[in-house]
């Protein structure tokens, strides 16, 4: 899926959480995956895919495993 939203620090150091603008199961996601580029207070445009069952040491949000990123 392609989503548009903003990216925040999670709470855990080293972290990214994604706040989509409108997307199915809207929610916290935490970014994992190519996310060289991103940062805190950033809107962009994502693609990947939700991986709930990825473990992170972030403890917050669902895992979003991001694919590229469209546009910064």
């Amino acid at each position: 899926m392609t989503v548009t939203g903003t990216v925040s620090a999670g709470v855990e150091s080293g972290c990214l959480v994604f706040e989509p603008k409108s997307a199915p199961g809207k929610g916290t996601w935490v970014l994992v995956g190519r996310t060289g580029g991103l940062e805190a207070g950033m809107t962009v445009t994502i693609r990947g895919a939700l991986a709930p069952g990825v473990m992170t040491t972030c403890q917050q949000g669902t895992p979003f495993r991001v694919e590229a990123v469209v546009s910064r």
